[in-house]
This record gives structure tokens, sequence and C-alpha cells, in this order.
């Protein structure tokens, strides 16, 4: 028969760890340390069909991005003005360079292997920087498909 002490600890271990499970679940998200692909392929539209940039690139750059590009994200406070909120992303992408190069272009229209948007999510090498999302789970084939069938088809503002 086990002792009070001991179903105590017991009882207490549980409820420690059901409340940090409920507590990384609800912060990982303002965390930046979810998995940012999160969402089903069947968000990320059929493939080969014409890709609209608000409706299925803006999700994924708000849902997956926006955490850290934004003001007062982590880019930007690595001095990364690069800001992939609703009202600025697309402008943010076809008019930049990257501060880390200037030579590169976040959005070459009609060109993803020439876009670093393109090569920071699809390559672990890219030409600058890291990998992103940063530190994350990379996006989906599906996700990266979307985005670089959307800069193929000539990066509209769709």
């Amino acid at each position: 028969m086990t002792s009070l002490s001991t179903r105590i600890g017991f009882t207490a271990t549980l409820v420690l760890g059901a409340v940090m499970m409920v507590l990384g679940t609800a912060c990982r998200g303002n965390l930046d340390m979810a998995s940012p692909d999160q969402g089903t392929d069947a968000e990320d539209g059929p493939q080969g069909a014409a890709v609209s940039f608000s409706a299925d690139v803006l999700p994924i750059l708000t849902s997956v991005c926006a955490t850290c590009h934004r003001d007062g994200g982590i880019a930007d406070q690595a001095g990364i003005a690069l800001r992939l909120v609703e009202d600025l992303a697309f402008d943010m992408l076809l008019n930049n360079n990257s501060v880390q190069d200037q030579s590169l272009s976040f959005v070459q229209p009609g060109d993803s292997a020439s876009s670093l948007l393109f090569l920071k999510i699809s390559s672990d090498s890219p030409p600058v920087g890291s990998r992103m999302p940063f530190q994350l789970v990379p996006l989906s084939d599906a996700r990266i498909a979307t985005i670089r069938d959307w800069i193929d088809q000539g990066a509209l503002d769709n």
C-alpha cells in the first residue's frame, strides 16, 4: 500500500505536468515556439492552380512569418526591417532587398530560384542567414510550393 505522501506527490506531478502542457500550448504562438506548419495541405490550395497572394500566400506569411517579422518581433530587434503583416507584406516583399545582402531581392516576379523568400524557406543553406522559419519546423512541401508557384506566376497582388 502506498503512503499518503507518495500519492500526493504523484498527484502533484500529474497536475503540474497538465498545467505545463496547457501553458505551453497557450504560449507557443506568443513565444514563437510552436510548429509553424500546423495547417493542413488542404489550406494551401490545389497543386498547379493559379495562386492568390491574399487567399493562399498571405495566410502562410501572417500565421508563420509575422510572429518574428513584425514591429517589435525578433527580426525587428535584429535589425531586419521586413514586415510580413497583412497590410505591408506584399509591398515589403516586392519592393525591398535583404539587409544582409542588398543584391538579393526578396521576390523576383516569375523567378522563384532567384527570390530570397523562396530560398530562405526551401534551403537549409540559403545565400544569407538561416532557413526560415528560424529554428522551427520548416514549412510543408505544399506551403513551399504555394509560395514558389505564386512567385513563378508573377508574384501578383491578387
